[in-house]
């Protein structure tokens, strides 16, 4: 028995060494590795299958079967086929893709240089022109107010002209001590002006040392100039001097006011100025108003809804509320929002 497993070892020795010199070539790949293995099961002889452990009394080699070594070592070189040919492939793919590469490095400096040629020339043509253009906007913003004053002087003078006329063909039908129906009292209308100009005086708003009520336009004239004249930002905050000595004057004379006031956007010339004219933002105007503000009487109040912020030391007051447009934050606006229904 013990010289039989000789003998058969000796044989798979020598069936092994013959198949080493048969394919001693390197390297080898990875369909070959396989094909050259199910060679070497052929050449070990008579020998338990490596696969199901079968003895050679009762291995089929004529019949196929789950391990079936010609149908594994052709499948083996169906597959190296293709992975070679994907390898191929993939080689040529990235000849290419490198190809590329040195071509777009060959052209990206010379994009690069017009890239900034062409930023040079657009700041050379473009720079000039746009402040050309910025320069000439603010000149006709300041020509428009201009032109809104001087329009608003000839509707003034027409009028007195006209009232003159009037006066002068029957002047004796009225007299001079009485008031027309919705018409202001000379003294009361006075007093009400003096009032603002206070008002714009402690504010420190520019020109303001002569300010008189305009009864036929029911509005102020401020340094010789109609409010409703200037850019919409003075006329905001001149608006908002109207509407509380409006309320002081009530207050301070016992006439019928409901003690508050609500002034939307008082301060729009510090976002969204005119022109050079509407510009206060380098002034003190801001602090000043909610300083007299914060000093109204107790029963006087403003209500101010405002985009910009208040001074630190009013935005510290528990008066103020900021609303921050997020549910999640804060309060969100200054209504409730409406709940969601589930």
């Amino acid at each position: 028995m013990a010289q039989s497993s000789f003998t058969r070892e000796s044989s798979q020795g020598a069936g092994i060494n013959r198949w080493r010199e048969e394919n001693a070539v390197q390297p080898r790949s990875v369909g070959g590795r396989g094909s050259e293995g199910g060679t070497l099961f052929t050449v070990l002889g008579q020998s338990p299958c490596p696969l199901c452990g079968a003895d050679p009394a009762h291995q089929n080699n004529d019949g196929d079967c789950d391990g079936n070594i010609g149908a594994v070592v052709a499948g083996a070189r169906s597959e190296a086929a293709k992975i070679e040919l994907l390898r191929k492939e993939l080689g040529e793919t990235v000849a290419n893709l490198k190809r590329e590469g040195a071509g777009f490095g060959k052209r990206l400096p010379k994009l690069e240089a017009e890239l900034d040629g062409l930023s040079d020339r657009i700041d050379r043509l473009v720079a000039p022109r746009l402040t050309q253009l910025r320069a000439n906007y603010a000149s006709l913003a300041d020509k428009r107010g201009e032109i809104r004053e001087a329009l608003a002087i000839f509707a003034t003078i027409k009028d007195l002209e006209s009232r003159r006329s009037t006066l002068e063909a029957g002047g004796g039908d009225r007299q001079g001590s009485s008031v027309a129906e919705g018409d202001l009292q000379t003294i009361v209308a006075g007093n009400f002006a003096r009032g603002v100009e206070s008002i714009l005086s402690e504010w420190h708003f520019p020109d303001t040392e002569r300010v008189f009520f305009d009864s036929k336009f029911r509005d102020l004239v401020i340094a010789g100039k109609p409010r409703g004249a200037r850019g919409k930002g003075l006329r905001a905050i001149t608006h908002a001097a109207f509407t509380i000595g409006l309320m002081q004057y009530c207050k301070s004379n016992d006439t019928p006011h409901p003690g508050f006031v609500v002034l939307d956007s008082p301060l729009l010339t510090y976002r969204a100025p005119e022109g050079t004219e509407d510009e206060l933002s380098g002034t003190d105007l801001k602090e000043k108003f909610y300083s007299y503000l914060a000093a109204l009487p107790d029963d006087r109040q403003a209500i101010i809804i405002e985009n910009v912020d208040p001074p630190a030391t009013i935005a510290e007051r528990p008066q103020v509320t900021m609303f921050s447009n997020n549910p999640h934050s804060g309060r969100q606006g200054f209504f409730p929002p409406i709940p969601k229904s589930a």
